[in-house]
């Protein structure tokens, strides 16, 4: 099994909505059943996780991907950006 996520922008100004897309490829030689998949989504500027979600499959099989599950988020402003009340 390996993965691979794709953004749909290279960077993102403060504010703005970014869409990202995980795709799975089964490389054995078998079907896998019912399978489990940990989505997680971390803001690697501050080492926190946005987003933690359990994504359940009924098979994959042998060669074949599953593409589509697309998670949209809107990218924090930096820390020195966000007014002080």
């Amino acid at each position: 099994m390996t993965g691979k996520v794709e953004a749909k922008y290279p960077s993102l100004k403060p504010g703005k909505l970014q869409t990202c897309t995980d795709t799975l490829t089964n490389r054995l030689d078998k079907t896998l059943d019912l399978i489990e998949i940990r989505q997680q989504l971390f803001n690697l500027d501050t080492n926190t996780e946005i987003n933690n979600q359990i994504i359940s499959l009924q098979e994959l099989e042998s060669g074949v991907s599953q593409v589509g599950w697309a998670a949209s988020f809107c990218c924090p402003p930096a820390p020195e950006l966000i007014k002080k009340t």
